[in-house]
């Protein structure tokens, strides 16, 4: 099951429809309990997917948001429990290395803050006093939260520009800028929202799975790059840098983008694995269950043949017993005949006669009852013996199939220790490269942060 696919993502996407309705329909209190239903749905898949606890407490956070706004008098609880979860977006992203791009792209947030600064001032003068201290908190942490997560990764980044013109269009309504009360205001505010919270956790979750998949090669690119910073603040322009070191980080680079590919083919390989896993255990389980239900009623079936021929067994000593009474009742008419000579009409010999034919009518009764029965064995012994055949031919289905399985499964495996240590390998060849590529340049005091930040990345 893909990502996409997980329940939890699909009931987010249904109460998402559900709760726009609702609101575009001013339906109370429905409106606001579907509302406190989508973040939790959320958290649900972030746990399912194995996502980072930050984000999951932040959508937690998000829910006990939607909650206090929907009460009367706890606006400003609801802010606060939105400022935690920015705080729990900031810290994500700031740990995923976004203060370091921002230094490398001061722009972005030069923009944010901007925008952060004229929202405020557009709506400052139409706040309520007991607003105006909190306001500029929460627009700060909105701003950091925008900043932080374009900083980090473009889906989260629409993410947080979408949280940001969310909570401004509701910093509009509560300057009376806007009518916060209109139907449209509403869903404005709730469909950029709900938009803004989706692409905030699959921006996180994908970049997430790529990170792990990128695994020790993402540390080496970012090692690259302070390598490079290296070669800039001791020799300035590339032209005035050794033709050795040049060389060096030349070749220190296509290493890193080796050692990226093969981490990231190694990781598709261990998804191909738990593919092959899951269709595994869901066709093992159609085929259990199949096994199962055709064992139970190859029970029965059974069952019924043991006691059809017990039937059958019953009818042909009944017949028997009705042929020995046929035979006995001959015998007696024989008898009177005798007496009689057939010289004048007799009651016992009539009675004789009557005693034949009701012994053959039990007789003929009996045998076509007796071959109704063993045409009923007949019929359930087949049927055993068919439901035996289809049991015996999922029990090798099944066994080709884990036969198969298994073999596909090995040749994943060998692929992903394959790849795995030569990728092993060349982080050693790395690891040796940079060693030398830094010799030359220890002796530079100028250089001693980057070293530092060098080593702490090691370290970690």
């Amino acid at each position: 099951m893909t990502a996409m696919k997980s329940p939890w993502i699909v009931a987010f996407g249904v109460m998402t429809v559900v709760h726009l309705v609702l609101n575009g329909a001013e339906a109370g209190p429905w409106d606001s309990i579907s509302k406190c239903l989508l973040a939790p749905l959320l958290v649900g898949w972030v746990i399912e997917q194995k996502g980072p606890r930050l984000l999951a407490l932040a959508l937690v956070f998000c829910f006990f948001g939607d909650l206090f706004l929907e009460l009367d008098d706890l606006f400003v609880v609801g802010m606060a429990a939105f400022a935690l979860a920015h705080i729990c977006f900031i810290r994500f992203f700031v740990s995923r290395g976004a203060g370091g791009q921002l230094k490398r792209k001061p722009w972005i947030l030069v923009v944010y803050v901007a925008a952060g600064i004229a929202m405020i001032a557009y709506g400052w003068s139409g706040l309520e006093d007991g607003l105006k201290p909190v306001v500029p908190i929460y627009a700060a942490l909105l701003v950091g939260t925008g900043a932080t997560s374009l900083a980090t990764d473009l889906r989260a980044g629409f993410g947080g520009l979408l949280f940001l013109i969310s909570d401004g269009v509701i910093l509009l309504g509560e300057a009376d800028r806007i009518d916060k009360d209109a139907v449209g205001t509403g869903l404005t505010i709730m469909a950029l929202y709900i938009a803004s919270i989706f692409f905030l956790t699959t921006g996180i979750l994908n970049r997430e799975k790529v990170t792990l998949a990128a695994g020790p090669a993402d540390q080496w690119a970012r090692r690259m790059f302070v390598l490079d910073q290296m070669l800039t603040m001791a020799y300035g322009p590339k032209a005035k840098v050794p033709a050795e070191l040049n060389q060096m980080l030349d070749q220190l680079n296509e290493i890193v983008r080796r050692v990226i590919t093969l981490r990231m083919e190694s990781f598709k390989s261990q998804e191909k694995i738990e593919i092959i896993d899951q269709k595994g255990r869901e066709k093992r389980a159609q085929l259990g269950f199949a096994v199962d239900q055709l064992g139970v009623d190859a029970s029965k079936a059974k069952e019924e043949v043991r006691a059809a021929r017990e039937t059958l067994k019953n009818n042909e000593d009944e017949t028997k017993t009705a042929r020995a009474r046929f035979e006995a009742a001959h015998k007696e008419a024989l008898f009177w005949e005798g007496r009689c000579g057939f010289m004048e009409p007799s009651a016992d010999l009539a009675l004789a006669y009557r005693a034949i034919a009701d012994a053959v009518d039990e007789w003929i009764a009996l045998q076509a009852e007796a071959r109704r029965t063993q045409e009923h064995v007949e019929h359930a012994d087949r049927l055993a013996n068919d439901l035996d055949f289809q049991l015996r031919e999922l029990r090798t289905a099944l066994t080709q199939h884990e036969q198969g399985l298994d073999e596909e499964r090995s040749k994943c495996e060998a692929v992903v220790h394959a790849q795995s240590s030569e990728a092993d390998r060349l982080e050693a060849e790395l690891t040796d490269l940079t060693a030398r590529f830094c010799q030359p340049l220890r002796g530079r005091p100028e250089l001693t942060p980057l070293f530092k930040e060098l080593e702490l990345d090691v370290a970690a």
